[in-house]
């Protein structure tokens, strides 16, 4: 059980970081939205159908501006987004694919302290039970 302990630890601070670290090689960007797709359509019957949509645009970068396709589909929230700016991340090689992050933050969120606690708990269960 010790050593159970000692790997769910270890897997809680392995998502910990990985999710810090997911953004690596992108950069910070801005999102001028021009349309908003409709992508796909889900669900059986009408009264459960959902829709998807992408965004297109123009990115703005230090380099300069390119038109862009969202890499990522969004909820019908988004339609409101067009005509607007919004912040969203993009790879330096590939500056037309852009994720938005509508609800990014660089900050300590309520997951990052849950999973640092669950560590915790392990590791010192693990260590007065070895």
């Amino acid at each position: 059980m010790t050593i159970a302990a000692v790997l769910f630890a270890g897997l809680c601070l392995y998502v910990l970081v990985n999710s810090r670290v997911r953004g690596r090689g992108f950069e910070r960007g801005e999102l001028r939205v021009e349309r908003v797709q409709p992508w796909a359509t889900h669900g059986g019957s009408t009264a459960t159908t959902s829709t998807s949509y992408k965004v297109h645009g123009t990115v703005v970068t230090p380099s300069g501006t390119y038109p862009a396709t969202s890499i990522d589909v969004y909820d019908s929230g988004v339609q409101k987004k067009k005509g607007t700016t919004v912040p969203c991340r993009f790879d330096p090689k590939d500056p037309g694919r852009v994720t938005l992050t509508l609800s990014d933050h660089s900050g300590i969120g309520p997951q990052d302290v849950l999973l640092t606690l669950v560590a915790a708990a392990c590791l010192a269960y693990a260590w007065f039970t070895w």
